[in-house]
């Protein structure tokens, strides 16, 4: 009986050991994603909805602006941070034309120039003194996208690949973590309960094998048949 309680007792210890790690992956799985969303998903979504151009157009700034106050700051070109209120801004205007085109003339559309398809972003891929040094300056003129989606946003880089990597990766890896864990919690507990019912009804046991015999019976008379 002693020998019988101790293998009880490491079977449970290792059950509870087995269940705590599925548990805290599915927990961590989980807080990633939901961390994930605004940081890698939204963003990632963002660019592949907008559908940028491939090649490159030309780009030439026609308006740069360093504006103060939330009543003049509807949008910026560069903030530091996605989710805290304008009480600055840069607001750079572009018109674009393609690039091999020699024409004085800029009849292709104009836009808003973005750092990306979100406007900004944190420390160390934005930087919005950088940007603003770079392409603030009226007149001049560089490569960039506009978007298919909504023309009037233009960006002076994206990369499509990295964006639809990130949004596959983003979903696809905690997804997966976290249904294979929950999965084998259920299926643990399930185990663990059918035992429980056996012991305390072991005719049960007798039942169910039972009715997998008689399923099997079946199944070989139906191929018989169908021979």
């Amino acid at each position: 009986m002693p020998r019988d309680l101790d293998e009880r007792t490491l079977r449970d210890h290792v059950r509870f050991g087995i269940t705590g790690f599925f548990l805290i992956a599915a927990i961590v799985a989980f807080s990633c994603f939901v961390f994930l969303i605004p940081f890698v998903l939204d963003p990632a979504f963002s660019t592949v909805k907008a559908n940028f151009v491939e090649e490159p157009v030309l780009c030439e700034v026609i308006a740069s602006a360093e504006l103060s106050g939330m009543s003049n700051c509807s949008w910026s070109s560069c903030r530091v941070g996605c989710t805290r209120e304008l009480t600055s801004c840069v607001q750079i205007n572009v018109r674009y034309n393609p690039i091999n085109e020699t024409t004085s003339e800029w009849d292709s559309g104009e836009g808003k120039l973005f750092i990306n398809i979100k406007g900004c972003g944190y420390p160390p891929s934005v930087n919005c003194s950088v940007f603003t040094v770079q392409y603030g300056s009226l007149g001049d003129r560089f490569p960039c996208y506009y978007s298919r989606s909504d023309p009037s946003v233009v960006v002076p880089s994206y990369d499509m690949e990295s964006a639809q990597k990130a949004l596959l990766y983003a979903t696809l890896i905690p997804s997966t973590v976290f249904m294979c864990s929950v999965m084998s919690l259920c299926m643990m507990y399930v185990a663990a309960c059918r035992r429980k019912v056996l012991k305390r009804a072991p005719w049960m046991g007798y039942v169910l094998e039972k009715e997998i015999y008689e399923d099997e019976a079946v199944n070989v008379v139906r191929s018989h048949k169908k021979r």
